[in-house]
């Protein structure tokens, strides 16, 4: 089975995208799938990292060249759709107009020697007219999403995340023939999550070593803020540990402040994250998919959303008690993280029921989950 994905990561996108795909690409592989990372040559791509994993990586250029203009692509292509000009949302993540990010997309599929079973698309800036543009070119399509807020032309749609109305958010957005996956029970974790849960040491209800993480840029400076909040807080029997992305434009900053602050110590591009967060009691960081990780591993979490798409759905998880929620980047001060993290540690119950709730929502099995469907559809029986 050969397997598409089209995603990016830049300074402006963050790294999520190509994290969650990368852990869903580990399990095709795993079960005997060739894979290929379609991605745009932005700045803070991964493309370095992905090769690194040992990922066929085809890199789109960052603006347009005249090798890859419409007029130069085989006649099968719609003519109408050549000229279309509306725009989906986000539009601007891709660096260039959505039509030439098709047109590339195209060329590169038509170079292909081989049938594409799947075409997976995690991207907030492509829509169901590009969708329906490839279709021609490979077998099935999936999309990766959690705005609801465009049309698909897609036969799968995952969004793993919580909402009060999974059941109904994507209405009106998917063909009729589109099968859904939603909700945390399809959470696109890495193999090592699930077996870190099984094997995960009962938490006592004390808080001696905290993690810092907000993801692989931090454009806000989250980090340095949330150490300014706990610097008052240590005690000479805690550990406060630091993971900085390789993105992060901030990390001369954070590392000089982590160095005025005992038993504080600070990490960059780490590929362990799982043994970080399962020898933590707690830990400061965004939303998005490494709340399903802290999840999974029942570690109690405090939340600062850096970006839109994470609020609505740390609002919906936060009901669950399984995190607790401070709001937006913007709104949030250190004395609000202060006094959230001394709350929580004031309160062995508070803190064993928040991680109860956090280790319900995800059992780690997710990313199984989704590739049996894909295997069952690319095979005719996920009817």
């Amino acid at each position: 089975m050969l397997v598409y994905f089209r995603a990016d990561a830049s300074l402006q996108i963050g790294s999520g995208h190509i994290m969650r795909c990368l852990s869903l690409a580990e399990q095709l592989r795993k079960q005997g799938a060739d894979v290929l990372f379609l991605c745009r040559d932005l700045e803070g791509n991964l493309a370095v990292y992905l090769t690194g994993k040992g990922y066929h990586v085809v890199m789109l250029p960052a603006q347009n060249e005249s090798g890859t203009k419409a007029e130069n692509l085989g006649s099968d292509i719609n003519p109408a759709e050549r000229f279309y000009t509306g725009s989906p949302p986000h539009e601007s993540w891709l660096g260039v107009p959505w039509s030439v990010d098709r047109d590339q997309t195209i060329v590169r599929l038509q170079e292909e020697t081989r049938k594409v079973d799947w075409f997976i698309i995690d991207h907030y800036a492509l829509d169901a007219k590009y969708e329906q543009a490839i279709r021609p070119y490979i077998g099935k399509l999936m999309v990766i999403d959690d705005l609801a807020d465009r049309d698909h032309a897609c036969d799968l749609l995952l969004d793993h995340n919580y909402y009060a109305d999974m059941g109904s958010r994507y209405e009106g957005w998917l063909p009729g023939s589109c099968r859904t996956l939603l909700g945390p029970s399809y959470a696109l974790l890495r193999l090592e999550f699930r077996e870190a849960k099984a094997s995960a040491v009962r938490r006592d209800g004390q808080v001696r070593n905290i993690l810092l993480s907000f993801g692989g840029v931090d454009l806000t400076n989250e980090t340095l803020k949330a150490l300014y909040a706990l610097q008052p807080l240590v005690r000479h029997d805690m550990q406060i540990e630091v993971i900085l992305g390789k993105l992060n434009p901030h990390a001369e900053a954070v590392a000089e402040l982590c160095q005025q602050i005992p038993g504080c110590r600070v990490y960059v591009n780490v590929d362990n994250m799982t043994e970080f967060m399962a020898g933590v009691d707690l830990a400061i960081g965004a939303g998005g998919t490494t709340t399903w990780e802290r999840c999974c591993l029942g570690l109690p979490s405090v939340i600062i959303t850096t970006a839109g798409n994470q609020e609505r759905l740390t609002e919906h998880i936060a009901r669950t008690d399984a995190i607790c929620y401070l709001g937006k980047s913007d709104e949030v001060t250190p004395p609000q993280i202060r006094e959230a993290v001394e709350r929580i540690m004031r309160s062995p119950q508070a803190y064993l029921h928040m991680s109860a709730c956090a280790a319900a929502l995800v059992d780690g099995l997710g990313t199984e989950r989704v590739v049996k469907v894909l295997k069952e559809l690319r095979e005719g029986l996920g009817v």
